[in-house]
């Protein structure tokens, strides 16, 4: 959880203060001291020169306990859930708790009240020197919040030294609600066993079983890998309810929960044109095909800090998967690639040439298990002939390259995340279909061919060729373009047999 402060500025600013003489730290909690869970929502800040930068909004675990009227919150500020170093203590009072401040919390870091200094940005703050206390409220459910505010805006805790020297970490917007959900628990009749997942061209293990009509599985959430989510089978789909708990993000210190989702292109205001957004649903849903034991994602699966955020985008959302036992691998030959977007030139003329070409590679086999990537090349084909990567064009190409290794990049064969590539062109034209393959070598040598994804099927010529298409060109917002220039467009071709073939492409 500690990685969090990674991103504050490590500078300090100095304001005047006494010194302070405090009783030593509080690291052991009294023996009669109830402890009670909460998430803690809070902003967490970083200061400069006594100015302010707000980083981020979060959504963290800590613990309270309660030994009558005393009140200990378990390491302030940075939180070593569930493993506390220290305590602020504080005291209740009807429904208000007050920390009076400061106090020691180690050796050499001190809590401390801040405040506002300034009533405009840049916000300026300084140890307050004048009030020694905050005061949090605690309402009918048990949240306790902080309202707090001076003059001129937020009252802040704080870390300093013994003198009064500010340091950079702060939070302000304190709140703590109580925590009561609970892992996915297994059956006793679950036998677990590894499961290969893709998602987005990505694929890792994760593990799986069934236990009737439940399906458990734990490791789709990278940063929670031992929380379980269950799914119900029903009518072929394996439903997964929302608001399922998956533990503690191993480093971002974030609370997890699962929800289900999908990307729709919403207009952003700002910008006047759609951008992919997350829309949640409300459940995540899998088909299952018994015949070839495969779980397939119909919607996307995300993970997401704190039940009441519902509004917040994915912190990590998995698109496309698919989910097979992990068994021995006898059919090394690799699932076939995907063609994402293609790049030409507006107006097309043979002699143009194309300009780049996305790829989604596959890093599994045809039966869905996973390969070694170091195994994985492929190829691009014009017209069914290899194209070969020359050194004179390519960054990094010392030889003519026709088989590109999966793990190769450069400026011109860009990773644009996951297995998925971007491949500069250069050539003289005249291509009427692009192909892209791949190959898998084994550990003995032997390779094997994917089968080969085409762009477009029935060949360019077809496709724009005058009397046998219309072709018409929209932006990303529905209007029609009639003289394409630079940007992204949707390209759609209109067939006398009145087959529609709608293509978002990159004109450049």
């Amino acid at each position: 959880m500690k990685k969090i402060y990674a991103y504050a500025i490590a500078a300090a600013a100095l304001w005047s203060a006494a010194p302070q003489t405090n009783a030593a730290v509080i690291t052991d909690l009294p023996a009669g001291a109830q402890s009670q869970e909460y998430t803690m929502k809070l902003w967490l800040f970083t200061t400069f020169q006594g100015t302010v930068f707000p980083i981020d909004e979060n959504m963290l675990p800590t613990t309270l306990a309660f030994d009558g009227s005393d009140v200990y919150w378990a390491d302030p500020l940075t939180t070593n859930f569930p493993n506390a170093t220290s305590y602020l203590k504080g005291t209740l009072q009807g429904d208000k708790i007050t920390f009076t401040l400061p106090q020691q919390i180690s050796q050499s870091l001190w809590v401390y009240r801040m405040k506002r200094t300034t009533s405009n940005p840049p916000w300026e703050y300084a140890v307050d020197t004048e009030s020694t206390a905050i005061t949090m409220n605690i309402d009918p459910d048990g949240i306790i919040y902080m309202t707090e505010s001076d003059s001129v805006g937020s009252v802040i805790f704080g870390y300093g030294s013994s003198t009064g020297t500010w340091r950079s970490e702060g939070v302000y917007g304190t709140e703590f609600r109580p925590f009561t959900d609970k892992l996915v628990e297994t059956p006793a009749d679950l036998t677990p066993a590894g499961w290969t997942i893709r998602y987005d061209g990505n694929s890792r293990e994760v593990t799986g079983g069934w236990s009737g009509n439940d399906f458990y599985v734990k490791g789709l959430c990278e940063g929670c890998p031992e929380g379980w989510l269950r799914g119900t089978l029903a009518d072929g789909k394996v439903t997964f309810a929302n608001e399922q708990y998956v533990g503690v993000h191993s480093s971002l210190g974030y609370r997890m929960w699962m929800r289900g989702a999908h990307i729709e292109d919403i207009i952003n205001p700002s910008l006047g044109y759609p951008s992919p957004e997350y829309v949640f649903d409300d459940a995540y849903v899998m088909e299952w095909d018994a015949e070839a034991e495969r779980l397939t994602g119909v919607n996307s699966i995300t993970f997401n800090p704190g039940e009441y955020y519902k509004d917040w985008p994915a912190l990590r959302g998995l698109h496309n998967l698919t989910m097979v036992p992990t068994r021995e691998i006898t059919d090394f030959t690799p699932a076939t690639p995907r063609i994402e977007t293609v790049s030409f030139y507006p107006n097309y003329d043979p002699a143009d040439g194309w300009d780049c070409i996305d790829i989604d590679l596959s890093l599994l086999n045809v039966d869905g298990q996973q390969l070694d990537p170091a195994g994985i090349y492929y190829r691009i084909l014009f017209d069914g002939v290899p194209y070969v990567l020359s050194p004179d064009s390519f960054e990094g190409v010392d030889v003519p390259m026709e088989w590109i290794p999966f793990s190769f990049t450069s400026y011109d064969l860009e990773s644009i995340g996951g297995s998925r590539r971007s491949v500069s062109l250069y050539y003289d034209g005249g291509v009427t279909q692009f192909g892209v393959e791949e190959k898998y070598v084994a550990a003995d040598g032997t390779e094997y061919i994917s089968e080969r994804a085409l762009w477009p099927e029935m060949g360019i010529t077809d496709m724009v060729a005058s009397g046998a298409a219309s072709v018409v060109y929209t932006d990303l917002c529905g209007r029609r373009i009639d003289n394409p220039t630079n940007g992204v467009y949707i390209m759609t071709a209109v067939y006398p047999n009145g087959l529609v073939k709608t293509r978002k492409v990159m004109i450049k």
